[in-house]
């Protein structure tokens, strides 16, 4: 049986199983690495701010170069046939440019050959535990003339993610491994028993090493463990 680690670059198929629910992380593209894509001799950049994996289509079609996003493939079109450059690592990102140069060939359309880091589909995914995490502290004040406490509370949620295997190259990439992520199914709010789809927005905490679900290794579970702000 193969590891993981083995089973990476997987080659997407031309039709990937419907995604039950999306896993997304953030880009900040007010920061220099992850704004650019250039078509031809022009170069176009996300403006300044936080996007969610699957809004940097909106955004980059914003800044000239039209881009569209389903579940984790992006696909620009630029205006006429030309080459397609990452001048930084958007490209890697939403998985359009590969090539060690940095670009691919001229066309009039380019569609991601790899499902997109930051914008996951999932089979599904269940909440298996929450609790409520309150911290109290005792803490000189900045001038150490006096003592105060300093509280802090959040939501600790830890949901199993179901996902196939070209799906799990986009997760061991990494990017949704820390900081902010939101794990969307089709309704409002997961925590309500009317509610099972939702939505979950917080900071990864930990996660657990995937394991296959069967021999086959079509299918594989990942366990996450997340600070939900209340």
């Amino acid at each position: 049986m193969r590891s993981l680690s083995q089973a990476l670059q997987h080659t997407l198929p031309a039709q990937l199983p419907p995604a039950g629910a999306m896993l997304y992380g953030y880009v900040d593209a007010s920061e220099t690495g992850y704004r650019r894509l250039r078509a031809g001799a022009t170069t176009y950049q996300l403006a300044s701010g936080i996007y969610r994996g699957d809004a940097v289509a909106a955004a980059m079609t914003s800044a000239g170069l039209a881009t569209t996003h389903a579940e984790g493939r992006f696909t620009v079109t630029p205006a006429s046939s030309m080459a397609l450059i990452g001048p930084d690592r958007l490209g890697v990102l939403l998985g359009l440019v590969a090539r060690a140069d940095g670009g691919v060939p001229a066309a009039s359309s380019f569609t991601s050959s790899r499902l997109s880091p930051v914008a996951i589909p999932l089979a599904g995914y269940h909440v298996e535990a929450q609790r409520i995490d309150a911290d109290d502290e005792q803490v000189p004040d900045r001038l150490e003339r006096d003592m105060g406490f300093a509280w802090g509370g959040a939501r600790v949620v830890t949901v199993l993610l179901t996902m196939h295997k070209w799906a799990l190259d986009a997760w061991l990439f990494g990017w949704c491994q820390r900081g902010r992520i939101t794990i969307e199914g089709g309704n409002a709010s997961p925590f309500g028993a009317s509610q099972p789809g939702g939505a979950i927005t917080g900071r990864v905490m930990s996660t657990a090493s995937p394991r296959w679900l069967g021999d086959a290794q079509l299918w594989a579970e990942v366990r996450v463990t997340l600070a939900v702000e209340d």
